[in-house]
């Protein structure tokens, strides 16, 4: 039972260890996360972006969303991938097994579909989150469902990362603590830091 609700939520082993080093898909991906960090900046408040604004501002902000789609999804998704593929490079060199460029891919790859993967759920959260305040004066209980729903899409999230990177690096399972951790703290540093940036520039230009 525990097995199918894992493969389920994380997705089954075979479908790692089935992973290509194709790079259709992989553009494809960066650009679909693209669309869903901007959609959820817009759904954590900034509606107004495209709201009761005159045709040149509305254009010239449709422009400025596509620009930033593909620049914060390639920021997204290479800053996250490519120091964790260098990290599990150094351990295989020290094994004597080298990996190549493919590797790379695949942990794009398994990084794209974690994304893909908690969006319905981080679509609620982020709607929800401007409200949360109001939420908690209402009721504790839709806060507390809110911050379950919150960190159950972190955990789901990195889950999946880790999931798909002992799969494919073949790594023992033991070591999933410890891959777990090295992936949390590196996503909540990168989730910092594009915060920073959309606060201070797609926030700056997308007014």
């Amino acid at each position: 039972m525990k097995k199918k609700i894992l493969d389920i939520l994380l997705l089954p082993k075979s479908f790692y260890e089935r992973l290509t080093d194709k790079r259709a898909f992989l553009y494809i991906g960066i650009l679909l996360v693209g669309i869903r960090d901007m959609a959820m900046w817009i759904f954590a408040g900034n509606t107004g972006v495209f709201i009761d604004k005159s045709q040149p501002e509305l254009l010239r902000n449709i422009a400025v969303l596509a620009m930033f789609i593909i620049v914060i999804g390639a920021i997204d998704v290479l800053f996250f991938s490519l120091p964790v593929f260098d990290v599990f490079k150094y351990f295989y060199k020290r094994t004597g097994v080298l990996i190549d460029g493919r590797g790379l891919i695949k942990v794009l790859k398994i990084y794209i579909i974690a994304n893909l993967l908690v969006t319905p759920v981080n679509a609620v959260t982020y709607i929800l989150a401007p409200e949360i305040t109001h939420l908690l004066a209402e009721t504790t209980t839709l806060a507390i469902v809110l911050l379950i729903l919150i960190w159950g899409s972190i955990i789901w999230f990195n889950g999946v990362i880790v999931r798909g990177l002992l799969m494919v690096f073949r790594f023992n399972e033991r070591l999933k603590g410890i891959v777990f951790a090295g992936v949390f703290i590196w996503g909540y540093m990168l989730s910092t830091a594009l915060d920073y940036i959309f606060h201070r520039v797609v926030g700056v230009l997308l007014k």
